[in-house]
């Protein structure tokens, strides 16, 4: 089993924090590669917003602006038509990049896209207007 999550003394007087992707060891990992590590505090850039925008509609997927090398973290959120937000921005990742959390929409995403669909066993349709916003970070 991996160590996904490590603080601590790495050797040559380094300090750091890491977190890696499904299956990589983070005290092994090189930090530079986004397929190994998800988030290290010695990484020069720690992250940016490589895509964002909005889920209008069910079921239909919406392509970020990148193909990335893993299923990236995304911050999601819910918008009603008003411009009020119901939901704090919440993390999705790992689990196939499903997230769901007592809600009855699922977040589905991929290396190229996200799609909210229904969670099983809800059948609740999505409010006219109200829609899923989204940032994808690298």
């Amino acid at each position: 089993m991996a160590r996904r999550m490590v603080l601590g003394h790495f050797g040559g007087g380094v300090v750091d924090f890491r977190i890696s992707r499904p299956g990589v060891d983070a005290m092994t990992a090189n930090v530079a590669d986004r397929t190994q590590i998800s988030f290290a505090l010695s990484r020069d850039v720690m992250g940016r917003v490589a895509s964002a925008g909005s889920v209008n509609a069910l079921d239909s997927a919406v392509s970020f602006s990148e193909v990335f090398p893993a299923e990236p973290p995304v911050l999601f959120g819910t918008v009603r038509s008003s411009g009020t937000y119901i939901d704090e921005y919440r993390r999705i990742q790992g689990n196939g990049g499903r997230y769901q959390d007592g809600t009855p929409y699922c977040a589905v995403v991929t290396t190229t896209a996200i799609r909210v669909t229904n969670a099983a066993p809800f059948g609740v349709p999505l409010p006219s207007g109200d829609k899923f916003v989204y940032m994808a970070v690298a």
